[in-house]
């Protein structure tokens, strides 16, 4: 999916119908309801990471430095109510390693992975699609998820470390400081908008190519940065007080907690705004929920755009077929949590996306007797033909690799990713294993 493909505006409408539909207040509310209690057994599990890697590599402040940026994006009340708990909760921990402190860090993973659990969830309502992943499968996800997200936070204060040493060691002064307060800016801007598009892109049950830079990761991180810094503002300058006197002890709490409900809709938002794209531009989205009707919720599926549905191979004729397919799984009782709890009044009566956006198409997706398409012969003519050197193969097998093949390319890479990180992190566990027992 191309960012210049998208057309704004219908995106935008249809945005706006699905914040109610889909009940993102709701689903907000009980996201951060649930980060409440997945944030202190993140944060656990991030300090024993961040100590872990800290001792391998001699640098004792990763985990001050990413508290000490969380407080300076929070307002004063909020951050003093946050410091004080952390505190409590980090100090026991040490920076010894032992294998309880092993096991403690395995079950705080799996407690913090309930949010993006719950995410999850949301981002299938989103997505219109259905949770036919089981129950291990969805549970390794939020958990790979949240390491992910241990990873970026661990690897950002390492980059802000090795950023302000060069800057001291340069001994640049002024320019020093600005160049480091850009690198922070930056570093944060790309942070949250990976995290943001890693969580868009494995959350959702749905296939789909991966965008660093997508409509709902550009959004949500600006939207994010913005909101922050004006709710400092608003709170140190207007509400602090009138919170203070109206809750007395608890004001920061209550402070974080409308904070987190307020980030968590603005997620939400960010996911409805890559669904609405997907499913109109992304060819692998539109292949898998077309293709696979069991997934597909009732009038989830809008009509594609038509060089969209060429690249999938799908004809509107399809659409409305599993769109239809949909609808009866919803009139006959059947299909999962998602289907049951959906209204009769969310779909049209030929079981089509309500309201939406048509396109006329061409005859590039209809099939030959073979049940090959237009465009996947020509896809394949063009692989068959003989290259001219190495490097030219190389590089027109990487663009004219099918989605399924990119995807599959994609799992290799993160697998090989994952098994040298494992592979990192159990030896310098026992090394410290090691230097702890002599």
């Amino acid at each position: 999916m191309k960012i210049s493909q998208v057309e704004w505006v219908p995106v935008g409408k249809s945005v706006l119908k699905e914040y109610k539909k889909d009940d993102v207040p709701g689903l907000a509310a009980e996201l951060a309801y649930w980060i409440i209690f997945s944030i202190f057994p993140f944060f656990i599990f991030l300090a024993a990471v961040a100590g872990l890697i800290g001792q391998a590599i001699g640098v004792t402040n990763i985990l001050d430095n990413i508290t000490s940026n969380l407080y300076r994006a929070l307002d004063p009340n909020t951050a003093e109510t946050l410091r004080g708990v952390l505190e409590q909760i980090l100090t026991p921990q040490g920076s010894a390693l032992s294998i309880g402190a092993l096991i403690s860090a395995v079950l705080a993973l799996n407690s913090a992975s309930t949010a993006i659990a719950t995410m999850m969830k949301a981002f299938n309502r989103a997505y219109g699609v259905e949770e036919t992943r089981n129950f291990i499968v969805s549970k390794l996800t939020a958990i790979g998820l949240t390491l992910a997200l241990v990873v970026l936070l661990v690897g950002g204060s390492l980059f802000l470390t090795a950023g302000g040493a060069i800057a001291n060691w340069l001994d640049l002064g002024t320019l020093g400081t600005v160049i480091l307060f850009i690198a922070r800016l930056v570093g944060a801007i790309a942070g949250i908008s990976l995290g943001l598009a890693i969580l868009y892109w494995k959350g959702p049950n749905v296939k789909q190519q991966f965008q660093w830079i997508s409509p709902g990761a550009i959004i949500t991180t600006l939207a994010i940065m913005i909101f922050s810094a004006l709710f400092g503002l608003y709170v140190s300058i207007f509400a602090g007080a009138s919170f203070n006197k109206t809750y007395g002890a608890i004001a920061g709490a209550i402070i974080f907690l409308f904070f987190l409900r307020i980030v968590s809709t603005i997620i939400l938002l960010g996911a409805e705004f890559n669904a609405e794209a997907a499913r109109r531009y992304d060819p692998a989205t539109i292949r898998d929920k077309v293709m696979n009707p069991k997934k597909q919720l009732p009038g989830k599926q809008p009509a594609p755009h038509p060089q969209a549905a060429r690249e999938a191979g799908v004809s509107q004729q399809q659409v409305t077929a599993t769109n239809a397919a949909a609808a009866r799984k919803l009139s006959d009782g059947q299909g999962g949590v998602e289907t049951a709890t959906m209204s009769q009044a969310a779909t049209a009566e030929d079981g089509s996306a309500e309201n939406d956006q048509h396109y006329d198409y061409d005859t590039d997706g209809a099939t030959d007797e073979a049940g090959e398409s237009e465009l996947d012969r020509r896809l394949r003519e063009i692989r068959e033909r003989p290259y001219a050197s190495a490097a030219q193969q190389v590089r027109l097998d990487g663009i004219n690799a099918s989605p399924e093949e990119k995807e599959r390319r994609a799992k290799t890479a993160l697998t090989t990713v994952g098994v040298a990180t494992v592979t990192a992190v159990g030896a310098a566990v026992a090394g410290v294993i090691r230097r702890n027992a002599a």
